[in-house]
């Protein structure tokens, strides 16, 4: 019987929907525990603990001596975010990493962040836009389209403020017969206020829009809507798992942004759906998508597969927990490899 226990460590509330598929797949094979804090981690005593990024590895490290630290990472895209990181190997290399192919591996070795081990699996977000079914009931008119608009955070790559408190009249136009959610990158409220106080208004004079905010998983939004508006988020290559219209809303003000890397996927795939670079042009373009919402399914299932490969079955968390069960098995056998080990700084600068 397999004796190990693995902690799944949730920082940022909006990780869980990324964590709870595996913990599922998981079932009762061996112990498991969602906690939200380090402290909470220590009192379980893990011997794997799993997290979706970066944030507090030395802190894991330091506390957790000899742990094995899987990362089965948040999003598809980077947006800069190894490279922001301290240089240090111990603030970037994870014991094992989940991807999707051999590139994406590639550019996470070329950060200085190489695994010692890499599991390709997939990833656990995927599985229920892969697997398909209905999706929330917003409560909006039975048949009438519905455009989802799920914007980044970064202030100089995100498309809100090209919208502003004109929101509904920018991406609709006249008539009033497209229904609208908004779904805000779970950061935003915190930090982007007055982006919220736009789309609650918006919300609270028509009752065609739907804002969003305190659901943490998006794919149910994705699976109730006909077209994406997004500008440099993940959500740009989930939606594609579900070939629908994508409209791309580029800020003119991106590549003076920090985050901005015109190697990522959101700059060098700017062909996987309509870019607009004019809000006055928004309208017209979401119209024509969705009067003709198969124009470019070719190209959208030629990146699908290019990005997601074989991991289109809806399988990615039980291939995950399948991978972390084998580690399970071999550091009871004693043929795992240690976990890695470094030279920490001291805890104010880790």
């Amino acid at each position: 019987m397999k004796r190990g226990r693995i902690a799944f460590l949730s920082i940022d509330g909006f990780h869980q929907s990324v964590l709870r598929p595996v913990i599922d797949a998981i079932d009762d094979r061996v112990r498991t525990r969602l906690v939200t804090s380090v402290a909470e981690a220590v009192e379980f005593r893990p011997s794997v603990i799993v997290v979706p990024s970066h944030r507090q590895l030395e802190r894991l490290r330091r506390r957790f001596p000899g742990v094995w630290l899987v990362n089965v990472r948040h999003g598809l895209i980077a947006k800069r975010g190894l490279a922001t990181l301290p240089a240090r190997a111990s603030a970037r290399r994870f014991d094992a990493v989940c991807f999707w192919d051999a590139a994406s591996e590639d550019r996470y070795r070329a950060e200085g962040a190489s695994p010692q081990e890499a599991w390709y699996t997939g990833y656990s977000q995927m599985d229920s836009l892969f697997r398909g079914g209905p999706g929330a009931d917003l409560g909006l008119p039975v048949g009438m389209p519905v455009v989802l608009y799920a914007p980044t955070w970064n202030p100089g790559l995100s498309s809100a403020p090209m919208l502003g408190p004109r929101i509904t009249e920018l991406v609709r136009g006249e008539p009033a017969d497209i229904g609208l959610i908004i779904k805000p990158h779970p950061t935003i409220p915190a930090w982007r206020p007055e982006w919220l106080a736009w789309w609650r208004a918006a919300a609270l004079r028509d009752p065609l829009v739907r804002l969003v905010d305190a659901l943490d998983d998006v794919t149910p939004l994705m699976l109730a809507s006909d077209l994406l508006i997004s500008d440099a988020s993940s959500t740009i290559f989930e939606y594609l798992a579900l070939d629908r219209p994508i409209t791309l809303l580029t800020n003119p003000d991106a590549p003076d942004d920090p985050d901005y890397d015109a190697t990522d996927l959101p700059w060098r795939w700017r062909d996987l759906g309509d870019e607009v670079t004019d809000a006055a042009d928004l309208a017209a373009v979401v119209r024509r998508s969705l009067a003709d919402r198969g124009a470019a399914s070719a190209k959208r299932r030629a990146y699908r597969d290019q990005l997601f490969g074989p991991f289109q079955d809806g399988r990615s968390a039980l291939r995950i927990a399948d991978s972390l069960l084998d580690l399970l098995s071999r550091i009871d056998r004693g043929t795992a490899p240690p976990a890695l080990r470094f030279e920490l700084p001291p805890p104010d600068q880790g």
